[in-house]
């Protein structure tokens, strides 16, 4: 909100929400009928090849969305590939992760690693 940002979280149950509400974050356990710029699927459901909601739900917002994002990475899950078919930006988690690799390689060797070259790196194995 400071950076004049507003945040959404949808969430199947109350545990965890009072957190991101404490942050000034708009919070929801059923889907709102909102237009969002950036969706990001932040559960399992793609590591069980499922949807994260309802198929129609999530049509109506990728049909509003700029951008896709699921944490998963290293193949097209559910969410990316429904993205895809509607034909919006989508992404995987893979940057997610060679970012935190950079970080953990910092924190625990005590030097640092260029983002740019962690990429080159990690990009060239998988």
């Amino acid at each position: 909100k400071k950076q004049g940002l507003e945040v959404s979280v949808l969430n199947r149950s109350a545990r965890g929400l009072d957190f991101f509400q404490r942050l000034g974050c708009d919070c929801f356990m059923e889907p709102p009928k909102s237009a969002f710029d950036l969706i990001i699927n932040a559960t399992s459901a793609s590591l069980h090849h499922e949807l994260p909601l309802n198929k129609e739900i999530l049509k109506g917002y990728f049909k509003e969305g700029k951008l896709a994002y699921d944490l998963a990475y290293g193949f097209l899950t559910p969410f990316l590939s429904l993205a895809k078919e509607l034909e919006i930006p989508f992404q995987d988690g893979k940057d997610m992760l060679i970012y935190q690799a950079s970080l953990s390689f910092e924190k625990f060797s005590a030097s640092q690693i260029p983002y740019s070259k962690a990429f080159e790196v990690m990009r060239s194995v998988f």
